[in-house]
């Protein structure tokens, strides 16, 4: 695998990412608005979180924004 681009994770915004999944189903484009981070970072974050072995599902597209709800009991990236 190759080297990993872009900033570092934020623990805290994977967390509170991860608790938003929880709750209900959430587009890309209200995630990263919500935790104030572009869709392209949002996406990173969600990537970085199913390697860490939370199981994140794609349920339909909203518009133009695909919604995302978590599956399983899984609550913290590690």
């Amino acid at each position: 695998m190759g080297a990993r681009r872009g900033r570092p994770i934020n623990q805290e915004l994977l967390d509170r990412m991860i608790e938003e999944l929880q709750n209900r189903p959430r587009t890309i484009k209200s995630l990263a608005e919500d935790l104030e981070m572009s869709k392209r970072t949002a996406y990173r974050y969600m990537d970085r979180a199913v390697e860490n072995g939370i199981n994140i599902v794609k349920l339909g597209m909203a518009k133009d924004s695909p919604y995302f709800v978590m599956a399983g009991r899984n609550t913290k990236a590690r």
